[in-house]
Parts: C-alpha cells; structure tokens; sequence
C-alpha cells in the first residue's frame, strides 16, 4: 500500500509514545482483503494487532477508489473471505478492548457529559474517547464529572458519578 514507514518503525513510535504518555489511548484504521492480499499478509495483520493493542479501531472491507494504484489490480480475495478476516479481525479487537476497559474497573474517571444513551442514562467520553453510561440529571450535559467504573464491555464502561468536577 506504499506506507512511508515499516512495521518496525511504527513500533518504534508506538513505544516512545507510550513512554512518553503512559495513558495515551491508541486508534487506528485497517482494511482486510486488499488486491492480492495472502493469507500470511492477512495473519501479520493480527500479529500487530496483538503486539500494539490499540484502543479502538477502524476496520473495513477493501472497495476500490477510482484513480488509485489499487483500483487497476486484480482482485483475487473473494468476497467470503474478505467477510471472514474481517469478522476475524473484529473479534480479536473486541477481545483487546474489553481487557483495556476491564482494567478500569474500580477506578474514577473523568467524563465530559454529552447526552443520553440508549437506555436513558447519561453518556459521555473520558479524555481516551471510551464512552461512559452512568445515571444523572441531563443538566450535566456539557460538564465534567468524575464516575467511578463499576462495569466493562468492549464498546462502553458502566459506572456511578462521584462528583462534578471542581465542585
């Protein structure tokens, strides 16, 4: 895909990130089933997933854009199997968020409040975008809070709120 760097050097930065920000919350984007790609390619994809564990992460199905180098290559990674690295892919994401947001389990957080969730409770996001479902009163929306994590998924945290921030 004519990246500009190596796996080794993206490793690299990822360490001195973390390093540097111990907290720091990782994303990023990844498609499976590119022109030509190998199964080996498909299973080193995985590999790196485990090695760096992001926070979150993108992942599509390869489509062509017009005017692309890819566009113009065969395409011999039939549709099934596309669905199926990225059905594998996914799972393995989900299993590496759920043990990042398990570990948050007993401890407080920050939350910028900004609405309601599906359930009717209120929602928000900590300073690494996860998101938080908590009972309150809808005036917060917009503040800060502070909530203790009670519960963990692999998309959302559960939890009570301990106090406003600053108050």
């Amino acid at each position: 895909m004519q990246r500009g760097y190596t796996r080794l050097r993206y490793l690299d930065r990822i360490e001195r990130l973390r390093t540097l920000v111990p907290d720091i919350a990782l994303s990023s984007d990844i498609i499976v089933g590119y022109p030509g790609e190998t199964p080996r390619e498909f299973e080193e994809s995985l590999l790196f997933l485990r090695e760096v564990e992001f926070d979150q992460l993108y992942s599509f199905i390869y489509s062509p854009r017009p005017q692309t180098g890819a566009a113009t290559e065969e395409d011999g990674v039939p549709m099934a199997e596309k669905e199926a690295r990225l059905r594998e892919l996914q799972s393995l994401q989900q299993g590496i968020q759920r043990k990042k947001n398990r570990s948050l389990i007993g401890k407080e957080v920050e939350v910028l409040v900004d609405g309601l969730s599906r359930q009717g409770q209120l929602k928000g996001r900590t300073r690494t975008n996860r998101v938080v479902n908590f009972d309150g009163d809808p005036s917060w929306v917009g503040e800060f809070v502070s909530v203790r994590v009670e519960a963990a998924g692999p998309n959302s945290l559960e939890g009570h709120r301990i106090a406003r921030v600053g108050s």
